[in-house]
This record gives C-alpha cells, structure tokens and sequence, in this order.
C-alpha cells in the first residue's frame, strides 16, 4: 500500500485528491482507491495555501512515512491497539434498504451534481448511524460511522454538502422510496394517519422558509413546520416540511 496525490483536470480546474494503492485480491493485483478529497486548487489557494500540489504531496509522503512507521509497530506488537467493536444492529434495516433497490436511482439522480462521493451511501450510513446511535451529526461522523461494518469514503464537509443537497431535493428522494416500498410492499391507504411537529431556529430574523408561528415549545423564534403522513401500517407515505 502506498500513497500519492491525484491531480484530475476538469472544466471547473484541478481537482486534487490523495489516492492510496492495494493489493485487490480479485483482481490479484494492484489497484486505487480516494483516501481523501481535497478539493479545487484555485480554491485552496484562496483559503491560503500558496501551492497546494506541493503542499499536499508532501502530505502524501507523510502518510507514507507513517504507514511504514506503523508497518514497522505491527511486527512488533502482540495485542491490537484497535477497537474490534462493531455495531451490527443496524443490519435488518440495510437489508430493507438494499431491498428496495433505490441507489440506481439516487446515483442517476447524482449525476446533476460535481460531487465526488455517492450521496445515497452517505445518507444509508447516516441513516443506520441513526438507528444504532442518534447523536450530533459530527458526533455521528467522528465515533458511529467508523463502527459500521462497511467502510464509507466521505468527508465531514462532504458530509454536510451532502445534507444541504438532500434538503433542497427531499421530494424527489420521497418519491423514489415511495415507489419502490409500493412496489415491493404495497401501501394500504385503507386509513391513514397524519401528525404534524415544528422545529425552531435561533435566527435574528425570519427568512422565506423559516417563519415565525405556533410553536409548541411557546418560543418566539422562526419555526418550520413537519407534515407526515402514515399508511394503515404506519409506513410513511409523505412528508412536507
């Protein structure tokens, strides 16, 4: 295994990334993975760093210095410094998700964007992380997602980007699911159900989708509203915020 850096040349400019090299067992033989995305070089130069391809392949040369390092630790080392927790509860739910066969349309739907992660993957980790641990976003980033089964290959700040991009394009993420669970589970809309909630949001003024309201806490400050709707089995069936 080693590490180097990926200059990718696109319309927007280049685009850099640290790659790491494997043994894939497979293919029995050598291949590239990303281990970090880094972002634009024009970008990086205006949040400061003067060179970022020399910057970032000295970071390379780093990570190779520790991998031998930690080579070097492991021959010597009898017991595992290493957590071997996992948190495996989330399994039933992943099997559901896998099921419905939603991620071909999401990664179609992706294709609108210049993002260099897979949206549905992230949103599936957060999802599971949710069920195992519901915790702070970065808090969920930081200590549950490392402990799923799966390896994810995302940032913090993609992470984030990914959230923002979720929000604004919701409804047609519910319109995916909903097709599918109709599919292969059928909703019995025989009855449903509806309940409603509010979230509020410590802004000094309200904007066009945060207004002020009725708020169940009797806060004074911009609220959104939640509309969800429920087949006869409880499976959710919309959503409006």
């Amino acid at each position: 295994m080693a590490y180097f850096l990926k200059k990718t040349n696109n319309k927007k400019g280049t685009y850099l990334q640290i790659y790491e090299s494997f043994y894939d067992p497979q293919r029995r033989g050598g291949a590239h993975r990303s281990y970090k995305p880094i972002g634009y070089v024009h970008e990086l130069q205006q949040k400061g760093i003067d060179d970022p391809i020399a910057f970032y392949t000295d970071e390379a040369k780093k990570l190779n210095q520790e991998l031998k390092t930690r080579k070097q630790q492991e021959k010597q080392r009898l017991i595992s410094d290493e957590s071997p927790e996992k948190l495996l509860g989330y399994f039933p739910l992943k099997n559901i998700n896998d099921a419905l066969g939603c991620k071909k349309y999401m990664d179609l739907m992706q294709t609108a964007t210049d993002f260099r992660f897979n949206v549905f993957d992230m949103m599936s980790a957060l999802i599971y992380a949710r069920a195992v641990h519901p915790c702070s976003k970065s808090k969920t980033y930081d200590e549950v997602i490392p402990k799923l089964f799966e390896r994810y290959g995302f940032s913090l700040d993609q992470l984030y980007s990914g959230l923002e991009y979720l929000g604004l394009e919701y409804e047609k993420v519910m319109e995916i699911y909903n097709h599918q669970v109709n599919q292969k589970y059928k909703f019995d809309t025989s009855h449903t159900y509806f309940d409603c909630t509010n979230f509020y949001f410590e802004i000094d003024r309200e904007d066009a989708f945060r207004r002020k309201g009725p708020s169940k806490e009797n806060r004074k400050e911009s609220i959104v509203g939640l509309g969800l709707l429920l087949d006869a089995r409880q499976i959710p069936i919309g959503m409006k915020l």
